[in-house]
């Protein structure tokens, strides 16, 4: 009897053992699971980490592309009022920054779609430059003829003016004068309009000289 009970022991030791080596080996099989599991969501994290610290940079520079052209136009306000080698370095000292932020998002992607609209930037950072180049050489040319000649023949007519109604008044030849005055007053009123013209750019009513 004690034989028999001890083989039933023995046997139910094996069940039991079987049963803990069966529940460890779903134990070991889950955790192989979660570990593969873990190494896939760590590549799959480690992708989207990537791809999102992609997306920053670009967008970090393209805030920097951004922040630049409004610098570069407040440049040409400034260059507008004031014609000057600094305003003009600072203009295009902007527009050099920007074109180097394009550069740097070039390098940042393969991405045709995106290579292509930085590209467009690019672009469009050169005619903005080569339109200022375009408006600095008519001003150059607007400025040479306002100093050079407008400001010279101007007031030089009102100065000959003034001289050839005094004389004509110590002449007593008082319609010559009349008619001197009028002419000197037409002059004055051309020289007006001629200055609000450069200034605004505004057209001007056609000047009665008779």
């Amino acid at each position: 009897m004690g034989t028999k009970m001890a083989g039933f022991r023995f046997l139910d030791n094996i069940q039991i053992g079987r049963k803990i080596y069966s529940g460890f080996a779903i134990v070991l099989a889950v955790l192989v699971t979660i570990a593969g599991l873990s190494i896939y969501m760590n590549f799959t994290s480690k992708k989207n980490f990537m791809e999102y610290r992609s997306a920053a940079r670009l967008t970090n520079e393209a805030g920097r592309v951004q922040a630049h052209m409004l610098s570069a136009r407040l440049a040409f306000m400034k260059y507008k009022s004031k014609q000057s080698p600094e305003t003009s370095q600072e203009l295009n000292s902007r527009l050099n920054e920007a074109q180097a932020s394009v550069n740097v998002m070039g390098t940042m992607t393969a991405n045709p779609e995106l290579t292509a609209r930085i590209a467009a930037f690019s672009e469009e950072i050169e005619i903005y430059r080569n339109g200022f180049m375009s408006v600095s050489e008519f001003q150059a040319k607007r400025n040479e003829t306002v100093s050079g000649t407008l400001d010279v023949l101007g007031p030089k007519l009102q100065q000959d003016l003034s001289v050839l109604i005094s004389d004509l008044t110590t002449n007593f030849n008082t319609s010559g004068a009349l008619a001197a005055t009028r002419l000197a007053n037409a002059v004055a009123n051309m020289r007006l309009g001629g200055n609000q013209y450069l200034l605004t750019w505004s057209a001007v009513p056609d000047l009665d000289l008779s």
